[in-house]
């Protein structure tokens, strides 16, 4: 059945997409590999955060220049990327060690018993799930990235006499007109695929309090917020780099 999900995929995405999307088809199907490898290094005890950052770099490199092509918008989203991806790896970070989120939580810590599995896994949790994180925000992050350069580069080249700061302007109004639509995504993406862990909970009779304070639900909604997050920081970065990139370079 994935067989046929994936072939009904590449079929629509290839007639509907044309050459962009073959393009695009194919720059899915290298960071679909790249995620493997990250995956397979880090089951070898290659150290996470080297590993992510390798990973993260390589699907931002095919995602600009492969799909969307070398030009200064594409160059001015891997740096605006670059930035955001530093300051929520920090972000996570803190957060991760600081709520003690890591490994297994009160709805899935006897699975691996129940399933007669070893539940020794030699991989720091920790550092697993900030590595999570950054690769889950890229693509997210990318498409405002990628819209408010696009903005503030079109805007830049009818108008060439604006300011920077009206260049600025014109890039958060790009980033507020999609940003409601991206973090609604990201969020209900995170819901539906929780559902059943909800049910679970309602079941089990949590309190509101209970709720908020639960390992399972805190690991459902960490990368969801970081990603948000991720977007939401974007935005002004994003302008005020592509604002200085048409400045310098055209």
């Amino acid at each position: 059945m994935i067989l046929i999900l994936g072939a009904v995929f590449v079929i629509l995405f290839v007639l509907l997409g044309g050459d962009r999307g073959l393009r695009s088809l194919g720059a899915l199907l290298i960071n679909v590999a790249v995620f493997l490898l990250d995956i397979k290094a880090l089951e070898h005890g290659f150290p996470a955060y080297l590993v992510t950052l390798i990973t993260v770099s390589l699907m931002s490199v095919t995602i600009l220049f492969v799909q969307n092509g070398y030009n200064l918008k594409t160059r001015a989203t891997l740096v605006s990327l670059a930035v955001v991806t530093v300051f929520i790896f920090f972000l996570a970070l803190l957060v991760a060690h600081g709520a003690k989120s890591s490994g297994y939580n009160e709805l899935n810590m006897y699975e691996d018993e129940t399933a007669m599995l070893a539940g020794h896994v030699s991989i720091n949790m920790t550092a697993a799930a900030v590595a999570m994180v950054i690769v889950g925000i890229v693509g997210a992050v990318i498409d405002v990235a990628i819209a408010v350069s696009s903005a503030v580069y079109e805007v830049k080249c009818k108008n060439p006499e604006l300011t920077e700061r009206e260049l600025l302007a014109s890039g958060f109004r790009m980033g507020g007109n999609i940003l409601g639509t991206t973090v609604n995504t990201l969020l209900f993406a995170g819901l539906g695929e929780s559902l059943l862990m909800y049910l679970e909970m309602k079941e089990l009779h949590y309190t509101f309090g209970q709720l908020l304070n639960s390992k399972a639900f805190f690991q459902m909604l960490f990368p969801v917020m970081m990603s948000a997050i991720g977007c939401v920081c974007i935005v002004p970065v994003a302008a005020w780099i592509m604002g200085n990139f048409v400045k310098k370079y055209q």
